[in-house]
């Protein structure tokens, strides 16, 4: 008497299955990857906004820190002209003799020039990512209600974000007529956010 026959055979994918299981798989990853690569993208524009605000902040601090008379330059600016059109500068603080332009790090933090002709050193230059320029435009006075008058400058606070390292430092307008004088004339490809504020000295 014959022993039954069990039959062994088993269930399996088929190389038609298979190969639709990994196209779908494909399509699902190349998607996620492109949503990735855009939320990173819009992860580091809001991270390079959110820095340059604070950097602006505390530029604008150190200018409301400052002397009035340091801030517009008193003492120059009797021979100039005070309409605005040409007495437009920058305010390097904490010290006037400091470089015109200032450099920040991608934490925001301030980079020091090691130099003694203020410019950055090769270091430096790899780790600085933004360059502050801020031009200060004396205002006239503004009588109040109690009959004294308020003293106002105005701050523009431009921030290149400049990633590669290109030296900014002869990168500004400096035609006399132009409003625009003193201020970023950047080449293409540096993104530059521009901020305002006014600093007033009460008498």
């Amino acid at each position: 008497m014959c022993p039954p026959v069990h039959s062994s055979r088993r269930s399996a994918f088929s190389l038609v299955e298979v190969a639709l299981a990994i196209a779908v798989v494909s399509f699902a990853v190349i998607g996620i990857m492109s949503l990735m690569s855009s939320g990173l993208g819009t992860y580091r524009q809001v991270m390079d906004t959110t820095i340059c605000s604070q950097i602006a902040q505390r530029i604008i601090n150190d200018a409301e820190q400052a002397d009035f008379k340091v801030l517009i330059d008193s003492e120059n600016l009797a021979n100039t002209d005070t309409s605005g059109s040409t007495q437009l500068f920058s305010f390097r603080a904490p010290q006037i003799n400091s470089p015109s332009l200032r450099y920040f790090n991608e934490q925001g933090q301030e980079i020091v020039p090691e130099k003694a002709d203020g410019t950055l050193s090769a270091k430096q230059r790899n780790e600085a990512v933004y360059a502050v320029n801020v031009r200060v435009t004396p205002r006239s006075r503004v009588p109040r209600d109690d009959g004294k008058d308020t003293d106002l400058a105005q701050l523009t606070v431009e921030i290149a974000s400049n990633p590669t390292g290109l030296d900014l430092s002869d990168k500004f307008v400096r035609q006399n007529n132009s409003p625009r004088r003193n201020l970023f004339e950047a080449p293409a490809g540096i993104k530059i956010l521009t901020y305002s504020a006014y600093v007033g000295r009460n008498e």
